[in-house]
């Protein structure tokens, strides 16, 4: 029975685009939009808990749905980076076991600052420790992680940062139709400087720091064999910044959602998802308080274990309590494309227009359009390459408009099966309509991950 419990978690999952994990550490080096940069390999996991997106779907298992198919660097929103990664909740190794990262690495950068004249180019250091251990109640699942991060930068002390995560997920598999699904998240860290979304900080500020506490929850009646399968789910977060008189941004966010997938194939899936967010700001007379009502519809595939697809599309209407503030009332689409056309080949597409909410004082939200493209080659035995590009269009409420190219390459090479090494470069080019927020910054790594063997499954 045990045992069914995990083949119905990992039915559920899409292909990886990276199994090596290295490529992704390479992949985010210096570039992340919360946090440090080497640690958004294990940051995005809280990240992704700590903010609600527009038109998220549940971890039921629909074909092709909700695997991590793309990541996503600087030239991606939270938001946006939550629509393109696994739901919150259980994941396909739940039952694994006990599992340990450790990485170290070294950075260099030609704009630590990210300033629009430039700054001295330094180099910053990076420690990166996760544990996760997961495993089976007889039907059920569980999963407990923590991660954490520090990088030191040697010239710019106001680039340090540092960060911890702690997750926590159950699945309760409770009768044949039925199951429940339940997550919560901790998380310390630092926005960082010049992301998409992020407001201009001072020369000798530090970046902003804040703390996330997520609760959330989802029931889904029918299982994938079923041709119908209904979805509930609810989600709270409390968002608290701790430094540089960010209190404004201060929010309560609470989302409910519903949904429904129709079953028409054993490939195919279409599907209905409806949800509503409220923002509810602490701080501020008049404040920010609005509401997201979201109603989207879709389509999964999975044709092959090489190919899989999502699309989906809808509207979105964004209400602000103060009738001065403008809000939204448009389109939103989320596509995601999978292609393994040989074994050792992975390609990746994805596109994606969603809301989130503004940094900057000045701006209530702003939209924000990414697309992007990812080559992962196996070459020989033990080296993977990664190249990958993604552009980013961010049009604010208060008319500013940022565009951010981020393109680069990683490389990985297992050494040992515990053991792997890695180089990076990363290029981030940030282009506004206001020239404070203009930016170029290069940035080129090397790094080792220690995953020694600790009993668990692989």
């Amino acid at each position: 029975m045990a045992t069914n419990a995990v083949n119905r978690v990992q039915r559920g999952a899409i292909l990886n685009l990276n199994s090596d994990s290295f490529s992704k550490l390479a992949r985010f080096s210096g570039v992340s939009g919360f946090g440090i940069g080497l640690t958004t390999l294990f940051l995005s996991v809280g990240v992704a808990l700590a903010q609600t997106d527009v038109g998220s779907l549940p971890s039921v298992s629909a074909p092709g749905a909700y695997g991590d198919t793309v990541t996503t660097g600087a030239a991606a929103s939270a938001s946006t980076q939550r629509a393109l990664s696994p739901p919150p909740g259980i994941g396909a190794d739940a039952a694994a076991g006990l599992q340990l990262s450790i990485g170290v690495g070294a950075s260099r950068h030609s704009n630590p600052e990210r300033l629009p004249q430039g700054s001295p180019e330094d180099t910053s250091y990076v420690i990166n420790p996760s544990i996760t251990w997961g495993g089976e109640l007889g039907r059920h699942l569980f999963q407990i992680g923590y991660s954490a991060g520090s990088e030191r930068f040697d010239r710019f002390d106001t680039e340090d940062s540092d960060y911890q995560s702690l997750n926590a997920a159950l699945r309760l598999d409770i009768t044949r139709i039925l199951i429940a699904d339940l997550y919560a998240n901790h998380t310390e860290a630092e926005e960082r400087r010049g992301a998409s979304g992020s407001r201009v900080i001072g020369v000798n500020e530090d970046q902003d720091e804040y703390e996330t506490d997520t609760l959330g929850g989802r029931v889904t009646l029918g299982r994938r064999t079923n041709l119908l399968q209904l979805y509930v789910g609810a989600e709270t977060t409390s968002l608290d910044f701790t430094n540089n008189n960010q209190e404004f941004r201060d929010r309560d966010q609470d989302m409910v959602e519903a949904g429904l997938f129709f079953n028409v194939g054993p490939a195919t899936a279409l599907f209905l998802h409806a949800s509503e967010t409220d923002y509810d700001y602490l701080v501020g007379d008049p404040s920010n308080d609005n509401t997201e009502t979201s109603l989207t519809a879709g389509v999964t595939w999975e044709a092959t274990e090489a190919l899989s697809l999502r699309l989906e599309a809808g509207n979105l209407e964004k209400d602000f309590d103060d009738p001065l503030i403008a809000g939204f009332d448009g389109d939103t689409y989320l596509g995601k494309l999978l292609w393994s056309p040989r074994d050792r080949t992975t390609l990746s597409l994805y596109a994606s227009r969603t809301t989130e909410e503004s940094a900057d004082a000045n701006a209530a939200f702003f939209v924000s359009e990414v697309t992007g493209v990812e080559f992962t080659q196996l070459i020989g035995e033990r080296t993977t390459a990664t190249l990958h590009y993604a552009d980013a269009n961010d049009e604010y409420s208060d008319g500013r408009i940022d565009d951010v190219t981020d393109y680069g390459i990683a490389l990985g090479y297992n050494l040992f099966t515990w053991l792997d090494l890695g180089f990076s470069y990363n290029r981030v080019e940030k282009d506004s309509n206001d020239p404070d927020f203009d930016y170029e910054d290069d940035v080129y790594s090397l790094f080792v991950n220690f995953k020694p063997s600790l009993g668990g499954r692989n």
